[in-house]
């Protein structure tokens, strides 16, 4: 359960990060084609996305309830 809490916060740590500062990344991993064709502000804002995105999937492993929403995912596309 606290391995569980820790890299949850771990990967919302990093997320957060994403989001707050988006020149990390983008010095770290460089600048991606397709973010700077659809998106307006490039590669920035595809970081900042990433990192809500990884805000999110760190606090549902937190609460440990990434299963039931990949169920509900599955169940919403698939219908199974």
């Amino acid at each position: 359960m606290l391995i569980r809490i820790f890299v949850g916060l771990l990967i919302s740590g990093v997320g957060f990060l994403c989001v707050k500062k988006p020149e990390i990344p983008l010095n770290f991993i460089g600048p991606i084609a397709f973010a700077e064709r659809t998106f307006s502000s490039g590669s920035k804002a595809f970081y900042k996305v990433v990192g809500i995105g990884l805000t999110m999937l760190g606090f549902l492993v937190i609460t440990n309830m990434y299963e039931s929403f990949l169920r509900g995912i599955g169940k919403f596309f698939f219908g199974t």
